[in-house]
């Protein structure tokens, strides 16, 4: 029978605190349906980048953790991560700026986030005998929580974007600025002026990002979407149950007639552009809003005479 064992006293003092970035391929699922040689070759074009940008130095504290359509990047070091990221997007970026073709084209997006990792690697294969069998297993094991801060945050970036995770954000800003400052929620790569950027015409990059997002708006396009918000919405419908699709899109529908509409929250404050606008005219009372009938008035009391005009009634 297979040794299942595993002793946990091997964990004691594994955990560190590191930057953890994932970087991963946009709509490989979209890939995927139109054929799988075509996203096999996107994908292993990404890989390719992430093994030439991370031999290119030999970065002796960064660790690599592929998976399918993307990585897992780790380090202590904010200055390895920032070159290791830049070199990859910078080489994607280039080779989306050169594709003619835009079904060929692909768009990538990461995150980065610090926190709490175990890499596979420090752990000893004392700790179970099943490690011992395959020898090199465990060294592609890492797991933690800034792992899973790293994979939220993907979705909030832009393509070829980098979102930063307030747990990177505090750190970076309080701790560890160094000489690459400090950063915002949305790491502009192509904005900095540290880095070099040799080789990249941006304008290109941002006059090719545009053609292609306005190519895939055409229904009659394989990738065919509406815009970003949309490939979201429908990615999280697949993964929540009926009872949830059909509130959802009840909320959806309300939220929509309220935009139609215009509707305004009388309870909200007025925004300062509205404040000017003339009021609109009063409706007139309806049944329901009927004023209570006002009260008889009493004949009001004569008013008393001064005492030298009182006439004497003796």
């Amino acid at each position: 029978m297979p040794n299942v064992f595993f002793d946990n006293r091997f964990l004691d003092g594994k955990s560190h605190k590191e930057y953890v970035a994932f970087v991963d391929i946009m709509g490989t699922r979209t890939h995927m349906k139109a054929g799988v040689d075509e996203a096999a070759n996107f994908i292993f074009k990404l890989h390719a980048a992430i093994i030439s940008a991370w031999r290119e130095k030999n970065y002796g504290g960064v660790f690599v953790y592929p998976v399918m359509d993307g990585a897992y990047i780790a380090t202590k070091s904010k200055g390895d991560m920032i070159n290791i990221l830049l070199r990859i997007y910078r080489e994607l970026a280039q080779l989306f700026i050169n594709e003619p073709n835009s079904l060929h084209r692909y768009m990538i997006r990461g995150s980065v986030a610090y926190g709490s990792v175990i890499h596979g690697h420090n752990i000893p294969y004392e700790a179970s005998k099943a490690f011992e069998s395959y020898l090199g297993y465990k060294d592609q094991i890492m797991l933690g929580s800034a792992m899973i801060l790293a994979y939220d945050g993907e979705s909030k970036a832009a393509p070829f974007g980098i979102h930063i995770d307030d747990s990177a954000i505090r750190h970076i800003n309080t701790v560890n600025r160094g000489e690459y400052g400090s950063f915002e929620e949305e790491w502009k790569w192509y904005k900095d002026t540290q880095l070099d950027l040799s080789g990249i015409d941006f304008n290109s990059l941002k006059e090719k990002l545009e053609n292609t997002l306005e190519e895939m708006k055409d229904p009659a396009h394989r990738f065919h979407y509406k815009e970003e918000v949309s490939i979201i919405i429908l990615d999280w419908f697949k993964n929540i149950s009926l009872i949830y699709k059909l509130l959802a899109i009840q909320y959806l529908q309300w939220y929509t007639y309220l935009i139609d509409t215009e509707w305004r929250c009388p309870l909200c404050p007025v925004p300062k552009e509205a404040r000017t606008s003339p009021r609109p005219q009063k409706q007139p009372l309806t049944l329901l809003h009927r004023l209570p009938k006002s009260r008889p008035q009493r004949k009001p009391l004569p008013p008393k005479l001064h005492p030298s005009l009182r006439i004497s009634m003796r």
